[in-house]
C-alpha cells in the first residue's frame, strides 16, 4: 500500500470528523460501528458502497453521505486496511 495514500486517509478521518461517531485507530465515538477492522470484516467493496450510498444496506442508517471523491475513498480504504492490519499507532503514525 502506498504510504502517501494511507497518510491521506488518516488526514481525511480527522478532516471529515469520522471519530465523532466511529472508533478509528483506537479512539473515537460510539454512535457508529468501530472501523478498525471494517475492511477485513466486510471487505473494501462493502465499505466503498457504504461511503457512496450510506443507506444501501440499512435504510435507517444515520451515516451522512459526505460526497467523497474516488481518491478520498481509495485513501480511506488504504488507511483503514492499514489500521486493521496493525500498521498504525493510535496517534495515526505508522509503525
Amino acid at each position: 500500500t502506498d504510504p502517501a495514500l494511507v497518510e491521506f486517509g488518516r488526514e481525511l478521518v480527522a478532516l471529515k470528523a469520522c471519530i465523532g461517531c466511529h472508533v478509528v485507530d483506537g479512539s473515537g465515538g460510539n454512535v457508529g460501528p468501530q472501523l478498525d477492522g471494517v475492511i477485513a470484516a466486510k471487505g473494501a467493496r462493502f465499505f466503498r458502497q457504504k461511503l457512496v450510498s450510506p443507506t444501501f444496506d440499512n435504510a435507517a442508517s444515520l451515516r451522512p453521505n459526505l460526497g467523497l471523491t474516488e481518491e478520498e475513498i481509495d485513501a480511506l480504504v488504504a488507511y483503514l486496511a492499514a489500521v486493521g492490519a496493525g500498521q498504525t499507532t493510535n496517534n495515526g503514525g505508522r509503525q
